[in-house]
């Protein structure tokens, strides 16, 4: 599709979203009667995955967040050259208490580093995610098949599976 050739360098964050995406559903589910074990047969789907049901509901909302997780953690990581490092609200953590508004306390551990660092506040000097680029990226990519051509029962086959003009594949 226009969007996998546009998106070529966020592929390997798509796939790697992909395998975390079925680890995360067949483990929360291992006990249950659905077990999310359809997952691996993708992109050939069966009535679980494709008829709208809460388990296709589910999956596409994890597959959503893994792809946010994988890409936020790529921009911050510096593998992406158009994204960075995320925005942080302060340089300091800050926490309100009540009408007061109070630094973070350092632990007392480890004492050699409470020892280097200015007892009263703690400074964030990493990388964040960039969770901001991850969540638009995931959503562009997630809702392509929704902006595209509406289906209608007419594309599908017998078992519920689209089928797909010779156009759109190329």
């Amino acid at each position: 599709s226009e969007l996998c050739r546009r998106m070529t360098d966020l592929m390997p964050y798509v796939k790697n979203a992909a395998k975390e995406t079925i680890e995360m559903c067949q483990e929360m589910f291992k006990e249950y009667r659905w077990n999310c074990s359809t997952i691996k047969k993708a992109p050939y789907f069966e009535n679980d995955l494709i008829k709208g049901t809460k388990e296709q509901a589910f999956v596409y909302a994890l597959s959503a967040a893994a792809i946010a997780h994988q890409i936020a953690k790529a921009c911050s990581k510096g593998e992406l050259d158009y994204c960075k490092c995320g925005v942080t609200q302060s340089e300091n953590l800050i926490f309100s208490n009540h009408d007061e508004t109070v630094t973070n306390e350092l632990p007392t551990h480890p004492p050699s580093l409470a020892s280097e660092m200015d007892e009263n506040a703690y400074r964030w000097q990493g990388c964040s995610d960039n969770i901001d680029y991850g969540i638009s990226a995931s959503r562009e990519w997630a809702d392509a098949a929704w902006k595209s051509k509406i289906r209608t029962s007419r594309d599908l086959g017998p078992g519920g599976e689209f089928i797909w003009d010779e156009d759109e594949l190329s």
